[in-house]
């Protein structure tokens, strides 16, 4: 999997939960074709500390990370 456009949002301040508007998560399957994946679980579903520099996209145990700055 590949985040294949970044969310729009990807800096917060402490306390904010991570929103997914905007990012388009993409599937590469076996026979080279690819699919847009709607369904995925994403960690941390809390609150954001500054000690939160990623965010953990999981689909069917693929994972992949996206960058965030959390500021005070």
């Amino acid at each position: 999997i590949a985040i294949t456009t970044a969310p729009t949002k990807v800096t917060y301040t402490a306390g904010e939960t991570f929103d997914p508007t905007g990012m388009v998560v993409t599937g590469t399957y076996s026979d080279s074709t690819t699919k847009v994946i709607d369904t995925y679980h994403y960690e941390p579903m809390t609150a954001l500390t500054t000690d939160d520099t990623v965010v953990t996209i999981n689909v069917e145990g693929k994972t992949v990370t996206q960058a965030i700055t959390v500021n005070e």
